[in-house]
């Protein structure tokens, strides 16, 4: 499915059991909530995984962690 090894921003080879970011565009938010659950379901297409759409980042270049408050900073 993934056919480049590469990190999108600064080319480096991804290796197996590399930890990496994945930002994929235009995810429908799916109508159905679950009862009793918080939340909500998101939708992907099969088509836009394969066409690859998404982008891939290894963790120096763009680390989520970065960017969310930990519940305890709050």
């Amino acid at each position: 499915m993934y056919e480049y090894k590469k990190c999108d921003n600064c080319n480096r080879m991804l290796k197996n059991s590399d930890r990496v970011t994945v930002i994929i565009p235009d995810v429908e938010v799916e109508g159905r909530y679950r009862k009793d659950k918080e939340g909500f379901r998101l939708k992907l297409s099969k088509d836009g995984i394969e066409i690859r759409t998404a982008k891939i980042y290894c963790k120096k270049c763009l680390d989520v962690k970065k960017y969310f408050l930990n519940k305890q900073e709050e």
